[in-house]
């Protein structure tokens, strides 16, 4: 993964960097049942954008030329902003394509499950709900366990 910690146009309100490598901890915890594990690739890449800082829907048409300009090829890219258009995190995919993960910094912990939930996306799961609705998606062929919500 490449790592870029984003802060205002004058470099300031980067998120703490070991503010990210705990919530990398506890995306590698939560992957791990999986064997899964998640690596940084190179230093930090620290970016001063007030724009892809903080963005809203009225700005976001700008992004999407900021992750061109940032994206590292080959690697998972993982933005850390203060404000992703007013949500904790999304996985911008045009076309079914990953452009890059932008997670807010407010909800970046090692306690939170924000970024393991967009890296999801990335990996190509989908929400377990539909259309804004909780609720389940009854996935065909799988042992009742694992339908009810459990698993073994």
């Amino acid at each position: 993964m490449t790592i870029h910690v984003v802060g205002t146009d004058e470099g300031k309100d980067y998120l703490n960097g070991n503010v990210i490598l705990d919530a990398l901890c506890a995306l590698n915890q939560k992957f791990a049942h999986a064997n899964l594990q998640f690596f940084i690739k190179d230093d930090f890449n620290y970016i001063n954008n007030s724009l892809l800082f903080v963005h809203d829907k009225v700005t976001f048409p700008k992004v999407p030329a900021l992750f061109a300009k940032y994206n590292v090829s080959g690697t998972v890219n993982i933005y850390f902003v203060r404000d992703p258009m007013g949500a904790c995190g999304y996985n911008y995919m045009p076309g079914g394509k990953s452009m890059g993960i932008v997670l807010s910094n407010d909800c970046t912990n090692g306690k939170d499950a924000n970024w393991a939930h967009e890296m999801g996306h990335y990996l190509s799961l989908p929400h377990t709900f539909m259309a804004g609705k909780w609720k389940r998606r009854i996935l065909p062929n799988l042992p009742p366990c694992y339908q009810n919500g459990g698993g073994s």
